[in-house]
């Protein structure tokens, strides 16, 4: 299994035994693709975002740090919630529940748990709000000392 998608059975089984808000979690390659696709809402999808490197540290041979980023795209509609709440606070919930399943989780195979990047308002149409949450695994050491052969 992929890190992303440990992510995203990591939210929909946090989600089943909470608080069930999300009416879907699933993936996208982008947050294009998820945006312009099918989307349910309240819903939840995980997409792998970036995966920038430091510098090289070994004299011979590569050792680098490497830091993978990931967004969990919230989609929620616009309008007033079942509890009368606008639909801000109902986004509130969902990134709540996000960062109580993801913060300081270590994904298997991941050295260190999961770290809080920011989020932001990522579009507003079609009586939909698109926020991302950005989680990310930092530091993950990547090594290659002899060439490959």
């Amino acid at each position: 299994m992929t890190t992303r998608a440990d992510i995203e059975e990591r939210l929909r089984a946090y989600d089943d035994a909470h608080d069930r808000l999300l009416d879907e979690v699933g993936g996208a390659a982008s947050v294009e693709e998820a945006i312009e696709g099918r989307t349910v809402a309240p819903g939840a999808y995980v997409i792998r975002l970036s995966r920038p490197a430091g510098k090289n540290t070994a004299g011979t041979g590569v050792v680098q740090k490497v830091t993978v980023r990931f967004a969990v795209l919230l989609v929620q509609d616009d309008r007033a919630g079942s509890s009368g709440a606008d639909s801000s606070d109902d986004l509130e919930a969902l990134c709540n529940l996000v960062e109580d399943a993801l913060l300081n989780w270590t994904p298997p195979g991941a050295k260190r748990g999961m770290e809080y990047g920011g989020g932001k308002l990522t579009s507003r149409n079609e009586g939909r709000l698109f926020w991302q949450e950005v989680y990310q695994l930092p530091g993950q050491q990547i090594r290659q000392l002899t060439p490959p052969t």
